[in-house]
């Protein structure tokens, strides 16, 4: 359960509830999960793993020494998130992405993206990152890091 302080200086409670309800704190809130998602995928390309934390699976040789699926940039750099209705959705624009994600006949899987429910660890990142925004916004400031 998330609770707001309303001891803002020089702000009436119904001042502040006023700002809840206009749809800023829902903005400030996605806004704060879209980052947080992405930062979450760019975790995982550093860290060369999967959202459920395990590691990708080390190419084949004599393939190249570059970061895993960190070639040229493309992909990773194609990755962006939208927000449609209650849900916030992760894109990657490449069209390799999918082949990467659940693997193929002849390339094992490397997910960016987590594949089927919300691992526990980016749960908590998503919502450290609300009640952050959230808090920042129940003070009266924007809701950005």
């Amino acid at each position: 359960m998330l609770t707001f302080r309303t001891k803002r200086k020089g702000a009436s409670l119904s001042e502040q509830l006023r700002v809840f309800a206009s749809g800023r704190a829902r903005a400030a809130a996605q806004g704060a999960m879209q980052r947080a998602l992405l930062d979450l995928v760019d975790e995982g390309f550093e860290q060369e793993q999967s959202p459920a934390g395990s590691r990708w699976a080390r190419r084949k040789p004599p393939t190249g020494s570059w970061p895993l699926l960190n070639k040229t940039g493309a992909m990773r750099g194609s990755i962006y998130a939208s927000v449609l209705g209650a849900q916030i959705i992760l894109h990657a624009g490449a069209d390799y992405a999918g082949y990467h994600q659940s693997g193929t006949s002849r390339m094992p899987a490397r997910p960016i993206f987590p594949d089927g429910a919300l691992p526990a660890n980016w749960a908590a990142v998503i919502d450290r990152a609300v009640r952050d925004a959230l808090r920042t916004r129940s003070r009266g400031g924007r809701g950005t890091r």
